[in-house]
């Protein structure tokens, strides 16, 4: 084929992926936007998390000896080598990379179970949520979180998937096994595991000889004899890891009374946390609570569902965690509370579709006042992001430590 013909192939053909994907497109720019849009200086100086993070010492060495939060210290290490001025913008990058992944994981999760319409829907009020904005933009642990619940979903939904390619269930594999290294979240892997256990035996039959057989186990064990190297060190490393905290110390009243802050963080307000929030700020604008219920009610009507088990499973036990432990994050129930949320406004626009099946009119009137409704809601997080906390004296004072 003539080289002038080829390339006017190959632009037909980019052209056509464009069209196709325009709307991915312009999510993936939005997201980068966000993310990166005064990264190093939107506020005066370090604030006390970003602090520790500074003096974090890295390295392989260093991460066999301590592999908590393996993922986000292989990133940082890989930054900061290749970046020796480790200013503001570098020291949250890291931060910003797997914030990002995670977006798309969320994306491309609500893209295998439901489709264009809804991974569109859920992935821009994802981005512009305030709080996914916050950890992804802030050089601390609550990323982690953020990152692996939203790989979770997506191993999960990968999968369920029948690909004859077998190295996507060990990469896949691989993935989830690494999120073992967070604290707290083995709990939730097990349970991952347990509603996945047959789907993972049907994987297994299919692997053809002892060799892939063997790679297949091998990603499932890989990082057991880290892990192992750690928890034998001492008693609090193995509670640190299991629970995230060091003692099993609990006070029942207490306890539950921080269950049920978990909840009101959530739904109603946002923790009093000025490094990671305004106030006492709603967590999720009207439109985000009414389509939270609309996906929990869709959620509890096919209850057995495998998607339906995961997510009130993470639910359930994530609450019990962050209630427990004061390192593990709220954001880790942030990707299923959206997953929640889109599935919500498609079940809305489904219900919809039913009252009017043929008038092409009416249909497109549903689609666009729900893109409306999500436009402004997406709106309202970024400003309460960019706008409202950046330019609080009380969150600004928060970030006073300069290095």
């Amino acid at each position: 084929m003539p080289k002038s013909i080829k390339n006017k192939h190959l632009t037909s053909q980019a052209l056509r992926f464009i069209k196709r994907n325009y709307l991915f497109i312009i999510l993936a720019l939005t997201t980068l936007s966000i993310l990166l849009y005064r990264a190093g200086s939107i506020m005066p100086g370090l604030s006390l998390p970003e602090y520790k993070t500074l003096h974090t010492v890295l390295g392989l060495k260093n991460i066999y000896l301590n592999p908590l939060n393996l993922d986000l210290k292989l990133v940082q290490s890989v930054v900061f080598k290749l970046f020796n001025n480790h200013n503001l913008f570098i020291l949250r990058l890291p931060n910003i990379i797997l914030g990002a992944l995670s977006a798309v994981f969320i994306t491309v999760t609500l893209k295998l179970w439901y489709g264009n319409r809804t991974a569109l829907m859920g992935g821009f009020l994802l981005v512009t949520s305030p709080l996914v904005i916050h950890v992804s933009r802030l050089a601390s642990l609550d990323v982690a979180y953020l990152f692996g619940t939203s790989l979770l979903l997506l191993g999960f939904s990968l999968i369920q998937e029948k690909y004859e390619n077998k190295i996507v269930y060990l990469i896949t594999n691989l993935s989830i096994v690494s999120l073992i290294f967070i604290p707290g979240f083995t709990l939730l892997i097990l349970l991952y595991f347990l509603i996945l256990y047959k789907d993972h035996l049907e994987i297994f039959k299919t692997y053809k000889g002892k060799l892939l057989k063997g790679l297949y186990v091998l990603s499932l064990i890989v990082f057991i004899p880290i892990l192992i190297q750690y928890l034998f060190k001492s008693r609090t490393n193995s509670l640190l890891w299991l629970i995230g905290n060091t003692s099993l110390k609990i006070n029942i009243l207490s306890y539950l009374k921080n269950v049920v802050l978990v909840i009101i963080h959530l739904t109603i307000r946002g923790p009093n946390n000025p490094v990671l929030w305004l106030g006492q700020a709603p967590t999720l604008d009207i439109l985000g609570l009414c389509a939270l219920i609309l996906g929990t009610y869709f959620y509890v009507k096919h209850w057995n569902a495998q998607k339906s088990k995961l997510l009130f499973g993470i639910i359930v036990v994530g609450v019990l965690l962050i209630a427990y432990s004061p390192l593990i994050s709220l954001v880790l129930l942030i990707p299923v509370i959206y997953v929640l949320i889109a599935t919500g406004l498609s079940y809305l626009l489904q219900i919809y579709f039913k009252v009017f099946p043929t008038n092409p009119i009416a249909r497109s009137y549903g689609i666009i006042l729900v893109s409306i409704v999500i436009a402004l809601s997406c709106i309202f997080g970024i400003r309460s992001y960019f706008v409202a906390w950046a330019h609080d004296p009380s969150n600004r004072s928060a970030f006073n430590i300069r290095s």
